[in-house]
Formats: C-alpha cells, structure tokens, sequence
C-alpha cells in the first residue's frame, strides 16, 4: 500500500493524471493482489493522496478557483468539493486495483492451462 501510495502521489504531482492509474494496475497486477485486495487497496490509496491534495490545493487556491468550480457544479461548497473529490479517487482507485488484479488472475490461469497441456483459445 505504501508503494502504491508513494507512485500516486509523485505521478500525480508530476504528471498526467492517468498515470497514477496505470502505477496502481501495475502494482496490483506485480503484487499478485486478489480481487478485493485490490480494489481496498486501490481505493484506500487513491482517496488518501487525492484527500491530501485536496487539503493542499485548496489553501493554495487564492483566486477562489474551487468554490467557483463548486458555484458552476450547482453551488457545491469547498467542503463537498472535497468529499466530491474522494468518491472519484475511491472510484479510480478501486476500479485500477481491480483490473491489476484481475489480469494478473485471468494470465495466472491461463498460463496453468496452458501447463497442463491443455489450449486456450
């Protein structure tokens, strides 16, 4: 979890926003996680980076570029902002765990089946 937390937050600071994504599939696929250790895990790690950033940003927001964006999303406040902020990152995260996860397991047996002699198409 600290790993995939540490890539999240550096690939989120420094680049794109998908790469997190990709390092969270990646680490779940390597680690061998099961499917619901994946997804906790994903989700747990996305929704603590993205709540930090959320913290940081919004005392870096000067211009009131938040609560603008909340004005435009129907009058949100910073506060459901934040909260609105942390069911993406719990869907982002949970659903990279999960495909990391569940590709590691589809190529796992696959590669059995394909020990035993038998072909998969």
């Amino acid at each position: 979890m600290l790993l995939m937390i540490a890539g999240i937050f550096i690939l989120g600071y420094f680049t794109s926003w998908w790469l997190p994504v990709i390092w969270v599939i990646i680490i779940a696929y390597v680690m061998k996680l099961s499917i619901m250790q994946g997804i906790i895990t994903g989700g747990i790690s996305f929704a603590l980076v993205w709540l930090a950033m959320a913290f940081y940003m919004s005392g870096l927001d000067t211009a009131g570029i938040i609560s603008k964006t909340g004005d435009l999303l129907g009058g949100l406040s910073l506060p459901l902002m934040i909260v609105v902020v942390l069911i993406l990152a719990l869907i982002t995260g949970s659903l990279a765990g999960w495909l990391g996860s569940a590709t590691q397991i589809y190529v796992n047996q696959r590669d059995k089946q394909r020990t035993k002699g038998n072909s998969v198409i």
